[in-house]
């Protein structure tokens, strides 16, 4: 018995069958023989699912309920898949409400915006504090006679220093307090686990093997 080790964070409502020539396609598998695998697929001037099947040495593998048709693209009027979507998030970052009501995606793509802010307070934190401290010295070691500018430019770099430490402040709060909100509710919903009956063609044996699949949705 072989076991296939997939997770995944969506849901998914389509098979999929993976011939031997490489061909990837999205389907809904009727019924399995001891030779040949029914299902429906759609082709090139059909809008319906088309009813067909396919010996078991030309199936690589299959899955049941893996692909979810939101997410990827497909050859144009058929189900034959040519690679995922590219999803689109927004790029404001939603209240706490919003964050809860966000798919596992989404709460990816917001801890990176989360982790992004965070580091920009961090990094003015420590450039503001290293400048205020460097026009500090600077500041304290020059005469306001002198006419080599070390007082005015101390002055100014002190200045530039503290104001960027006063803004860096908040936005390292404002990142660090996102992050733990997401890990949050990361947290809350927990992980689960199910088996799918799967499948796959054992080419250096020459015949079909069944198996399972193993989902962990997180």
């Amino acid at each position: 018995m072989l076991f296939i080790l997939s997770i995944s964070t969506y849901s998914q409502n389509l098979d999929l069958v993976v011939t031997a020539s490489g061909d990837s396609i999205a389907c809904k598998i009727d019924s399995i023989t001891e030779s040949a695998i029914y299902l429906q697929i759609k082709t090139s001037g059909s809008e319906n699912w088309i009813q067909t099947s396919y010996n078991k040495k030309d199936i690589h593998l299959f899955k049941y309920g893996n692909i979810d048709p939101l997410k990827y693209a497909f050859k144009d009027g058929t189900s034959i898949i040519e690679g995922p979507v590219q999803p689109v998030f927004p790029k404001k970052f939603p209240d706490k409400k919003g964050l809860e009501k966000s798919t596992q995606d989404e709460l990816n793509h917001y801890m990176g915006m989360a982790k992004k802010t965070r580091k920009t307070g961090f990094t003015m934190l420590i450039a503001g504090t290293a400048s205020a401290t460097i026009g500090i010295l600077i500041f304290e070691n020059s005469s306001i006679l002198s006419d080599d500018g070390g007082f005015a430019a101390g002055f100014l770099m002190s200045l530039a220093g503290i104001g960027t430490t006063i803004v860096g402040i908040p936005i390292l709060i404002t990142g660090s307090s996102r992050v733990k909100n997401i890990n949050k509710i990361k947290k809350s919903r927990g992980m689960t686990m199910e088996f799918i009956p799967g499948g796959y063609y054992n080419h250096q044996a020459q015949n079909y093997q069944p198996g399972a699949a193993l989902r962990i949705r997180f």
